[in-house]
């Protein structure tokens, strides 16, 4: 086929760019909503988790201000939940992480990446003691600096699951 044929033939698809589509071709495929910024101030209870094709040990990590300190609730692959009290001062290094990445502008995120067929998700979730919240999930599409806000919040309960592990050890 003659290479004017090729161009005819392309010119009839649907998608072809000199067809008027041009819009379908430049759509982002992204969704996001978001809300009202919230300001941080000192955490009640925080909640986070993120799931993918790779099933994470830690699948939901909740935090809980509590009058002798901070109760860290994991929930573990297999359906397993592990517990453990800590000091009252992680929710303070919380706080630090929360407002050094703006997580305020992360409420009322809501974001969908209808394109990616096998990608990851994320939840989150903050109550503060003054009745405010941020909440925020989306699906293959994240707010600014999610991936590291989650990777130092986890480094932060990193001895809660040092702990689950040794026992888990001990255990056998």
């Amino acid at each position: 086929m003659a290479f004017s044929s090729w161009v005819a033939l392309l010119a009839g698809c649907e998608k072809w760019p000199g067809n008027g589509n041009q819009k379908k071709l430049q759509d982002n495929p992204v969704e996001i909503t978001t809300g009202t910024p919230v300001t941080i101030t000192d955490i009640q209870e925080i909640s986070f988790r993120e799931s993918g094709s790779i099933v994470p040990l830690v699948s939901n990590a909740t935090l809980t201000r509590e009058e002798t300190g901070t109760r860290v609730r994991l929930e573990l692959q297999y359906q397993d939940e592990y517990e453990l009290m800590m000091d009252a001062s992680l929710m303070d290094q919380v706080r630090e992480i929360l407002e050094r990445y703006e997580v305020g502008n992360w409420n009322g995120f809501r974001g969908n990446d209808s394109m990616v067929l096998d990608g990851s998700s994320f939840s989150f979730y903050v109550s503060f003691t003054d009745g405010t919240s941020i909440s925020a999930s989306g699906t293959n599409a994240f707010p600014r600096n999610q991936r590291k806000v989650f990777s130092e919040l986890s480094t932060l309960i990193d001895p809660v699951v040092k702990q689950w592990y040794q026992e888990q050890f001990v255990s056998w």
